[in-house]
């Protein structure tokens, strides 16, 4: 390549933003709306940097407080509970679809919540797999 970092940039693993209120951005195909269950998006850093300037994202775990942002309130109330849950709520193909390209940490939280919940063999398999392709 005659240019590396533009490799990097290209092939650079995803991050868990959430949308703000009034806002919305469209990603792999879906619209997420903040203020809504759907207001947790995956996103290269190329892309939502342009975004978190002008105030519609903020990382995940910028808009904790002091809490957990993993944890929700135990009732799946939290942004990546909502945000797992709804990934987790597809077939295997649309699972294998929604995780391409995320990070190890969220692809982590989706393999625990996936063993936990329903605990289907080929969604933890494609996690596994896309785990697996990240480290290449």
């Amino acid at each position: 390549f005659s240019n590396p970092d533009r490799y990097t940039t290209m092939t650079e693993q995803k991050k868990l933003y959430q949308v703000q209120g009034g806002h919305s951005v469209r990603a792999a195909g879906k619209s997420h709306r903040g203020g809504t269950a759907d207001d947790i998006v995956a996103l290269a850093m190329v892309d939502a940097k342009r975004l978190m300037d002008a105030g519609v994202i903020l990382p995940v775990d910028a808009v904790a407080d002091a809490a957990d942002p993993a944890a929700g309130n135990g009732a799946g109330e939290g942004a990546i509970d909502t945000w797992a849950d709804t990934i987790l709520a597809g077939n295997v193909g649309e699972v294998a679809e929604a995780i391409s390209g995320l990070d190890a940490d969220a692809l982590q939280l989706l393999s625990e919540t996936e063993a936990a919940g329903k605990n289907r063999k080929g969604v933890l398999e494609a996690i596994t797999a896309e785990l697996a392709s990240g480290q290449e």
